[in-house]
């Protein structure tokens, strides 16, 4: 675990998603069960839209000055639809979570 290194907030969420799944599941609590499964879902799309990219740097004058490394956001259908599925979801857990609150 010395090199896990979470370097963008959606792969962090992809953790967070986890720990808040692994409690609800625990806790037999089934709002917040699907409000990691929508964080999750959120974040994997938000992985899938913003890919490695790997491109030499070349100045003005043609001469390469190394490797520019980066995640650059690409949308993919796929990732757009799980970003939309798992906003909903987890947004509806999440009024769920809150209602008993004001009453």
């Amino acid at each position: 675990m010395g090199n896990f290194n979470i370097q963008q907030w959606y792969k962090g969420g992809c953790v967070m998603a986890v720990a808040i799944m692994g409690v609800g599941a625990t806790a037999k609590n089934s709002h917040l069960l699907m409000l990691g499964i929508g964080l999750g879902l959120f974040c994997m799309g938000e992985w899938i839209n913003h890919p490695f990219v790997s491109q030499p740097y070349v100045d003005g004058a043609g001469r390469l000055h190394g490797m520019a490394e980066g995640e650059v956001r690409r949308n993919k259908v796929l990732g757009l639809l799980l970003c939309l599925i798992g906003g909903v979801i987890f947004l509806a857990a999440l009024t769920r979570l809150a209602i008993p609150l004001f009453h």
